[in-house]
């Protein structure tokens, strides 16, 4: 790409910029490696896809584990990793208890901050930048965990679906920085209204949006997941 014109004009240093930011999605997008907790999800299509040929022609290169390993290196969290990490809960977020039991929402919240930990350490250790969660061997599903994972800058994608946390992690790093970008998440469009004048999108997937998108003061709370058999989740 060519731009000419003034090194110092404000309009020539916004294309720049574009160009560079392009750029560097390109460069992340050659490398990135995700990691899949589990398969994808049964009869879920839309979630599955040709990794030989994501990893050929973008350089994604995408590895599934087994849930039991996952929730081996969750379960190697000491109390006291987890206690700490509590704590930074508490003094960061605001606390909804909506009439819980004080002590079984502390309790709920540690969950995750095990999962949180866990993952990360696991992500780190084998040098993976996204990661896709599944139903399985674990207490909760990931919830709080994964919205931090995300704010820390992890792509995520749920039910397996690879793509997505590809993306997610490539649009977190092209946005880095920008004055005025209002934050990346996943999320799943599940209906549109095209009718000119209210056009709107009903979105789910509310157990996992990133932080960064918030708009105003962020809190944790629990309410009960009707699929996953698990216990309510904090998020």
């Amino acid at each position: 790409k060519v731009i000419a014109g003034y090194w110092q004009d404000e309009e020539v240093q916004k294309r720049i910029a574009s160009w560079m930011r392009t750029a560097v999605g390109i460069v992340e997008s050659s490398r990135i490696r995700i990691m899949r907790v589990s398969d994808n999800m049964r009869n879920v299509a839309v979630t599955e896809g040709d990794k030989v040929e994501a990893q050929l022609k973008f350089g994604w290169e995408i590895d599934t584990y087994p849930v039991n390993e996952i929730a081996e290196a969750v379960k190697a969290v000491s109390k006291a990793d987890i206690d700490a990490l509590v704590e930074e809960y508490y003094s960061t977020y605001n606390i909804l208890l909506e009439g819980r039991d004080e002590k079984e929402f502390r309790q709920h919240v540690a969950v995750q901050a095990g999962i949180e930990i866990g993952f990360e350490r696991f992500l780190e250790e084998k040098n993976y930048q996204a990661i896709v969660t599944h139903f399985g061997a674990l207490q909760q599903l990931p919830g709080l965990a994964i919205q931090r994972l995300m704010a820390k800058g992890y792509g995520f994608g749920a039910e397996g679906d690879w793509k997505t946390a590809a993306m997610v992690r490539l649009m977190k790093i092209m946005t880095e920085g920008m004055k005025g970008a209002k934050g990346t998440s996943f999320m799943e469009d599940y209906t549109y209204n095209l009718v000119p004048g209210k056009e709107g999108i009903l979105q789910s997937h509310m157990l996992e949006v990133c932080p960064t998108i918030a708009d105003g003061p962020i809190s944790i709370k629990e309410q009960p997941l009707s699929m996953g058999d698990r216990e309510d989740p904090a998020r």
